[in-house]
C-alpha cells in the first residue's frame, strides 16, 4: 500500500513537465511559475521529511500513510480545479506534504518486516514502483490530457489515493518501532536524536543521493520534454517517450543496483561508476550533436539505470543507527534529496526564462546554461563519495574521530 502511495506521489511529481503548455495557458504564467509549481511540491516534501520520519518511528506506518492518502485526494482535487496559480500552488503544497510519507514509509516497513540483507532490493523495488507512477505521468497523461483535458485527467487520478485510504487501514502494521539496546533510554530521546542530526556521514549520503538522482528529478521530471521539443525538434509524443526512458531506467536500476550492492558488499564503487555514467550521458544529450530519438531514449535509459544507485545512500545512512531512529535518518537523507530537487527545479526554470527573455539567448544556449548546473551538481556528488559510511569500517570522517 505504501509503495502504491509512493507511485502516486511520483505521478504527481512529473505532472508539470508534461503539462507545461497547458499550465502556462490556463493560469497565464511563464516558465518560472511552472517551475515553481514543481518546486513547491519538492520543497514541501523536504520540509516534512524530518517530522514524518520521527512520526513513522513513533506512530507507525498505518496512521501516517492513511493521513497521507487523504491529503493526496484533497491536494489533487484542489490542483485540478484551481482557477489560478495561487490555489494551484496550494494544491501542489498539499500533494507534496502527502507525498513525503511514500518512500520513507516503504523504507520503515522494509526495516520492520525484512532481514537487513533484503533492504537494498526492497528499497530499489519501492523506487521502481515510484517510477511506474512517473511513467503514467508522462506519455499516458499527455494522451489523456489531449483526449479529455488536463483537469479531468487529474481529477480522475484522485480516485487511486481514495482507494488507498481503505487499503492502508486494513493492511499496514500499526505502532512504532521497538527500542533496541543500542537506542536511547526512555528518559533521553532528545539527546539521541541530536546525535543522529550531528552525524555528517548521514548528511553526506543525502548529498550523494540527491546529486545522483538530480537528472531524473529535474531533467526527465520537468524540463526534458520542452528541451527535446524546442532544441532537438522532437514531436511531443517522441519527446515524452524519450524522457520516460530515463524513468524506466531508474525503475530497472534501483532494485538491480540495490541487489548488486548487497551481493558484493561494495556500494561505493558501484556509486562511483553510476556517477561517471550519468555525467557522460548528460554531457552527450545536452552538449553533443543532434541525435535521433531512439539514441536519446537509449542514452536516457542508461543514465536512469545508473541514477537508480541513489537508493544505496539510504541504506548506508543507517550504518550504526538504532532501529527506532532509522526513520529519522531516512528523513534526513530524503530532506536533502527533495530539497535539492525543489531548489534545482526553480533555479533551472529561472535560468531558462531569464536567459531567453532578458538576455535574448537562443533556446539551445538557455538549456545548456540551465542544465550545466545539473552537470556541476553531479560532479560534486562524485567528489563526496569518500565521505559516505563504509559498511566495513565507517566513513573516513568516523575513522578519524572515532
Amino acid at each position: 500500500m505504501v509503495a502504491v502511495l509512493y507511485g502516486y506521489s511520483f505521478f504527481q511529481r512529473v505532472v508539470p513537465s508534461v503539462l507545461v503548455e497547458d499550465l502556462t495557458s490556463s493560469f497565464d504564467v511563464g516558465l518560472a511559475a511552472v517551475g515553481g509549481l514543481g518546486g513547491i511540491f519538492f520543497l514541501s516534501m523536504a520540509l516534512a521529511q524530518l517530522p514524518i520520519g520521527t512520526l513513522l518511528d513513533r506512530a507507525g506506518p498505518r496512521r501516517i500513510a492513511t493521513a497521507a492518502a487523504l491529503a493526496s485526494v484533497l491536494g489533487a482535487v484542489a490542483f485540478a480545479s484551481a482557477p489560478g496559480i495561487v490555489l494551484a500552488g496550494a494544491g501542489r503544497l498539499l500533494l507534496g506534504l502527502a507525498a513525503s510519507v511514500g518512500f520513507l514509509g516503504c523504507l520503515v516497513v522494509a526495516t520492520r518486516v525484512l532481514p537487513p540483507s533484503r533492504f537494498g532490493l526492497a528499497s530499489g523495488l519501492a523506487a521502481s514502483v515510484g517510477m511506474a507512477g512517473a511513467l503514467l505521468g508522462q506519455a499516458p497523461l499527455r494522451a489523456a490530457a489531449d483526449a479529455i483535458g488536463w483537469r479531468t485527467s487529474l481529477l480522475l487520478s484522485a480516485l487511486l489515493p481514495l482507494v488507498l485510504i481503505v487499503g492502508c487501514l486494513l493492511l499496514l502494521p500499526r505502532g512504532g518501532a521497538p527500542r533496541t539496546a543500542a537506542g536511547a533510554a526512555p528518559g533521553a530521546p532528545d539527546h539521541r536524536r541530536r546525535e543522529v542530526f550531528r552525524r555528517w556521514p548521514v548528511w553526506a549520503c543525502g548529498i550523494v543521493s540527491a546529486t545522483l538522482v538530480l537528472p531524473v528529478n529535474v531533467y526527465a521530471g520537468l524540463w526534458a520534454v520542452p528541451f527535446l521539443q524546442d532544441v532537438r525538434g522532437f514531436r511531443p509524443t517522441i519527446a515524452a517517450l524519450a524522457a520516460s526512458s530515463m524513468l524506466v531506467g531508474f525503475a530497472v536500476g534501483s532494485p538491480a543496483l540495490g541487489w548488486l550492492a548487497a551481493r558484493t558488499g561494495r556500494p561505493r564503487p558501484i556509486l562511483a561508476g553510476a556517477f561517471v555514467t550519468v555525467l557522460g550521458v548528460m554531457v552527450l544529450i545536452v552538449y553533443g550533436p543532434g541525435l535521433p530519438g531512439w539514441l536519446v531514449g537509449f542514452a536516457s535509459f542508461v543514465a536512469g539505470v545508473a541514477s537508480g544507485g541513489m537508493v544505496l545512500g539510504f541504506g548506508l545512512a543507517t550504518t550504526g543507527i538504532a532501529d527506532h531512529r532509522r526513520g529519522l535518518a531516512f528523513g534526513m537523507v530524503n530532506t536533502v534529496v527533495l530539497g535539492t530537487t525543489g531548489l534545482a527545479q526553480q533555479v533551472v526554470g529561472a535560468v531558462l526564462e531569464t536567459t531567453q527573455t532578458v538576455w535574448a539567448t537562443t533556446p539551445t544556449m538557455a538549456y545548456r546554461l540551465g542544465f550545466g548546473l545539473l552537470v556541476a551538481a553531479v560532479f560534486t556528488g562524485l567528489l563526496l563519495l569518500r565521505a559516505m559510511p563504509d559498511p566495513g569500517g565507517g566513513s573516513r570522517d568516523e575513522r578519524r574521530h572515532g
